[in-house]
């Protein structure tokens, strides 16, 4: 039944959520946020990326929204279903202009599934997420941006599982704007004397090797094995045998 108590009652701001991708539909459906009966929420100035469904509001935890008691304002929502990403009841979150909750791609740095270190979730310079930004709740510092990120953080560095295991972007070596992240494909060859590492490259760019005898180690502790300035399309580290007892190697941009 609507209305009934005890109300579940939480505040977030400054969060940035990205799901598997519009097209996926499992993990809880692929829904961003859903409000349910007996909750009343606040979200200010996040970001909702890459869902099938932005914002799912139960029949019965309607009352909240319409009541004032629970809201959803200066948020950016990416995802697939109708022209606000919500099912019929969120609309109301998009059509209340006065809410400031935009439906447009926040235009992150970068998204991957995979660890190979081309996560970016922080806006890029010519995001959205720099525009419409709420005042902060009590005791909140305040920030310029919608969204867990400033474009230059790296508070998510050094201790969080997607930094350690490999897939945030740049890892502790950040990649300047102008260079572009490349998911390469290493090839590792012994030839005599040497090991050679072959990966994909982007002409301009400085690459660095990291070599670890355990590929879950944190890669502050992989050994740095060398940089070289890319070409070509394709480049080559040549490591000596004696210097390389690494098992596991990495090749990020620097």
């Amino acid at each position: 039944m609507s209305g009934e108590l005890p109300l579940g009652q939480w505040a977030v701001y400054n969060a940035t959520l990205i799901g598997r991708g519009k097209t996926a539909t499992g993990f809880g459906g692929g829904i961003g946020w859903n409000s349910r009966d007996e909750a009343s929420p606040n979200v200010i100035n996040s970001i909702f990326s890459e869902f099938a469904v932005g914002v799912l509001i139960d029949t019965d935890g309607a009352n909240e929204f319409t009541s004032g008691s629970a809201d959803m304002r200066n948020t950016i929502v990416d995802a697939a279903v109708g022209p606000s990403g919500a099912n019929a009841i969120a609309q109301l979150l998009f059509t209340n202009v006065v809410r400031l909750n935009t439906v447009e791609s926040p235009l992150l740095g970068g998204v991957s599934y995979t660890n190979d270190m081309c996560l970016n979730p922080r806006p890029t310079l010519v995001s959205p997420a720099f525009r419409n930004v709420a005042a902060q709740g009590p005791g909140l510092v305040a920030t310029t941006y919608r969204g867990a990120f400033a474009p230059g953080d790296q508070w998510a560095y050094g201790w969080s599982a997607l930094d350690e295991l490999g897939y945030l972007k740049g890892a502790y070596y950040p990649v300047p704007a102008a260079v572009t992240c490349v998911a390469t494909t290493l090839s590792i060859v012994q030839t005599a004397g040497y090991v050679d590492i072959v990966f994909a490259s982007v002409p301009g760019a400085t690459y660095r090797l990291l070599g670890s005898t355990s590929v879950n180690a944190p890669l502050a502790s992989w050994t740095q094995m060398g940089t070289v300035n890319a070409n070509e399309a394709t480049t080559t580290f040549n490591v000596p045998s004696t210097a390389a007892p690494q098992q596991f190697y990495v090749v990020v941009c620097q």
